[in-house]
């Protein structure tokens, strides 16, 4: 048994390896912790760590060596070491019960063992429960809950033994421990009876059954074939037609990336002047591009600020009757690329 008062680093002390079990004991009022230390230094867990009195046990999985216990304590502490080895496990079922950090055990096992829990949490703390067996070695979980809990598990792979359960909680809790039996079933057999059956003699008359259109019984031919082929026909239609619809916009773009700027102007200009003449033949003029300043109809090319066609700012800049993307908006200045691909003369 290791013992002091406040603070301290204890002398070394030698572990065999396994299942090392540390029972600590502190009437602390702030922080009570254990960790454990490797004879390089080095912390290999901290397993005790609360805040006032503590009175509990704590398992731990240690290989063969030397060790060290740095303590943090503000009254007198006790801290007892013990490595069960041949304890024999009792047999189940077993319950157990405590109140916060305990191990409790050994007992033995079968392939599987049913575990009944309940925990009063006091501070709505973690609680949660795990098995060792003797070498240390952690086995299963079946519990890890937070605050009050109650239930049950199965853990599996277990046989023979012995095991401790290594229960962590902040209140009161019981837990039993018992095997899974499995109930073999004898199956019956039984002697088959003949039944002589009379074939009916009265005629068979078949009878259509009618359902609401919204019920999930359907009766005659369903929709024809006819109509499922002229629907699938228009489907496919429709799909082809949205993929042409989006494949000439990407052409369009395609063929103008590969244009210089001066084959674009030439074109553009060409389709402005096709256009005019158009218009001019059929004596009329597209309302939204009449091209006005001042409110007024140009008597010619336009040439300067007008009155943005478009309607999409407030004025367009012209140069030699054609449309431009320099537009102006309360007086600040903006470019702008006209909405289509062609420009119109102001003045033919």
């Amino acid at each position: 048994m290791l013992s002091g008062t406040g603070q301290t680093a204890t002398q070394p002390f030698s572990i065999a390896g396994g299942l090392t079990i540390f029972a600590a004991q502190c009437s602390c009022r702030a922080n009570f912790a254990v960790e454990i230390d490797n004879a390089t230094g080095s912390r290999v867990d901290i397993p005790i760590n609360v805040i006032g009195s503590y009175n509990g046990a704590v398992a731990e999985g240690l290989p063969q060596g030397n060790y060290v216990l740095n303590i943090t304590a503000d009254a007198p502490w006790t801290v007892t070491v013990s490595q069960p080895r041949d304890a024999a496990g009792a047999a189940l079922p077993q319950t157990y019960s405590g109140t916060g950090q305990q191990v409790v055990g050994a007992f033995s096992a079968g392939a599987s063992v049913r575990m009944q829990s309940q925990n009063t949490a006091t501070n709505g703390g973690n609680f949660s429960v795990e098995i060792l067996s003797s070498d240390g070695s952690l086995r299963d979980v079946p519990f890890n809950a937070i605050g009050s809990f109650s239930g049950s598990a199965i853990s599996n792979d277990l046989s023979g033994g012995p095991y401790w359960l290594n229960v962590d909680s902040d209140g009161n809790w019981t837990i039993t421990v018992s095997n899974v039996t499995s109930a073999v079933t004898t199956p019956t057999t039984s002697t088959p009876v003949k039944t002589n059956v009379t074939p009916s003699t009265s005629p068979v008359t078949n009878r259509v059954v009618t359902a609401s259109s919204h019920s999930l019984a359907f009766t005659g031919s369903g929709p024809g074939l006819k109509t499922m082929t002229l629907v699938g026909a228009v489907v496919m239609l429709l799909g082809l037609l949205m993929l042409l619809l989006a494949d000439i916009p990407r052409r369009a773009l395609r063929q103008l990336a590969d244009m210089s700027p001066r084959e674009w102007m030439g074109r553009v200009a060409d389709g402005a002047r096709t256009m005019n003449k158009a218009t001019a033949r059929q004596g009329a003029t597209s309302p939204a591009m009449i091209v006005t300043q001042n409110n007024r109809p140009t008597t010619g090319p336009a040439d300067g600020w007008y009155r943005d066609p478009f309607a999409i700012h407030e004025e367009r800049l012209f140069k030699q009757g054609m449309v431009t993307p320099v537009v102006r908006d309360a007086g600040v200045g903006s470019y702008d690329e006209p909405p289509e691909l062609y420009t119109r003369k102001s003045g033919d």
